[in-house]
């Protein structure tokens, strides 16, 4: 489980990321990464109420948070902000396609 201290939580935050950040997208997510100022990586997940009900919502959180857990503890992050925008249809998604999304996009940011 992602510890609440690599989480990024605040609107101010959130909006500058949004204005700053570099984009990189998939199908089902967009990941927005910006420089950190804190000596470890953050991560922010941004669901619209469009994608679908609370429960529904909720449970794509968790899923995302799940995949970025398991991509930290195999490999090393840069020391940056990441936010992942969901896309529609991402909560028809299976744990193992949304997992390899993460990762792919996690990929394109070290390159």
């Amino acid at each position: 489980m992602l510890k609440k201290r690599y989480r990024i939580k605040k609107i101010k935050e959130f909006n500058y990321m949004f204005r700053n950040g570099k984009r990189y997208s998939n199908r089902c997510l967009t990941l927005i990464a910006t420089k950190a100022y804190l000596p470890y990586s953050r991560f922010g997940i941004s669901i619209s109420n469009k994608i679908g009900s609370a429960v529904i919502r909720n449970k794509v959180k968790r899923r995302i948070r799940s995949a970025i857990y398991d991509y930290t503890v195999c490999n090393t992050l840069e020391k940056k902000n990441y936010i992942f925008v969901a896309r529609p249809n991402i909560e028809h998604m299976s744990y193992t396609e949304l997992k390899d999304s993460v990762f792919a996009l996690f990929n394109k940011v070290k390159e």
